[in-house]
């Protein structure tokens, strides 16, 4: 792991990140001339949406001495699918009165050097959160608005259509949204890549799965004041989506023992007994599996600002405070 502070106008921010990149020696891919006509394409879809990221593109690419195209096709349209869980659990039904929300990220061990990004844009919300070599993008991430967003990867079915990749999305919440009501309306309007399932809650206790896919999006709201999202679609307008030939290891089994261990409790829940959840490969949702492990874990209450953080495959006694 290593972490990274981000300060000034997106431009500014980009043109950072683009000279440490340059500095620490990084060699940009060459991409077809299909893929750059796609990107582009892609950009002018979300160039009233997101115009302050483009911006920090911008800036990648000067500050690293990059092709602008380049940095476009690979922060708008290459990412991973990983298999992860999130979990959100109301401040009703918390030992603190404040909603929790828990992230592990499961993907492969080359995965493991991740980055967390503390970031604090002149024009937006600071913000931290973590990423694996993904420019501009997150997976996830709490803002100082306390609103948590994480996004996990769904095999589905897939179109031609331009979009962008699940990290843009989150990154473009965690920058300008205060609520979950605010989030959602912007997951709607953005066009996304690929299949993808988010989680969202914020500090006025509201919770929401939104599942998204270049076809349609639907935002769900848990009843319970238990969300919970792992690598497949649930709802009824969105599981024709799934890919019925492809599925993310355990991830009808992390699901059930997500909301199993969440409706047993009869006490209030506290932020151990989430990371208790968090580090159970058996009866909760870590990954053990030796090419697909758990590469980060985190828990955090949605008014502090701060995250709980777990580096590799967690257990119960290894989160560390990261304040920002």
């Amino acid at each position: 792991m290593y972490t990274v502070t981000l300060k000034g106008s997106h431009y500014e921010i980009g043109y950072q990140s683009g000279k440490t990149m340059h500095d620490q020696g990084w060699i940009m891919p060459e991409f077809e001339e299909k893929n750059i006509r796609f990107a582009l394409k892609a950009r002018q879809k979300v160039k009233s949406i997101i115009p302050n990221l483009l911006e920090e593109i911008d800036g990648i690419s000067d500050g690293g001495g990059y092709n602008r195209h380049t940095i476009l096709t690979l922060a708008l349209t290459i990412g991973r699918i990983p298999g992860c869980t999130a979990i959100a659990v109301t401040d009703k039904r918390t030992v603190n009165g404040k909603t929790v929300f828990a992230r592990n990220y499961d993907a492969s061990p080359s995965c493991e050097e991740f980055g967390v990004f503390k970031t604090y844009p002149e024009e937006g919300l600071s913000h931290i959160g973590c990423c694996w070599n993904l420019l501009v993008g997150r997976e996830d991430g709490i803002n100082e608005a306390g609103l948590a967003i994480a996004t996990n990867g769904v095999h589905g079915v897939y179109t031609d259509d331009p979009g962008v990749w699940d990290h843009i999305p989150v990154r473009a919440v965690l920058d300008s949204c205060d609520n979950v009501r605010e989030a959602v309306n912007l997951l709607r309007k953005i066009p996304h890549l690929f299949t993808k399932n988010f989680l969202i809650a914020d500090a006025n206790g509201d919770i929401v799965i939104v599942e998204a896919a270049q076809q349609n999006v639907a935002a769900i709201y848990p009843e319970s004041g238990l969300g919970v999202i792992t690598n497949h679609f649930e709802s009824k307008t969105m599981i024709q989506y799934n890919n019925p030939k492809r599925e993310m290891f355990k991830t009808r089994e992390r699901l059930r023992n997500a909301k199993a261990w969440l409706e047993e409790k009869r006490r209030l829940i506290g932020k151990g007994e989430m990371k208790r959840l968090l580090t159970d490969a058996k009866k909760g949702v870590c990954s053990d599996k030796e090419d697909f492990l758990t590469v980060w874990s985190w828990v955090a209450e949605c008014k502090k600002g701060s995250i709980e953080l777990a580096t590799g495959t967690p257990v119960t006694g290894n989160y560390n405070k990261c304040e920002f």
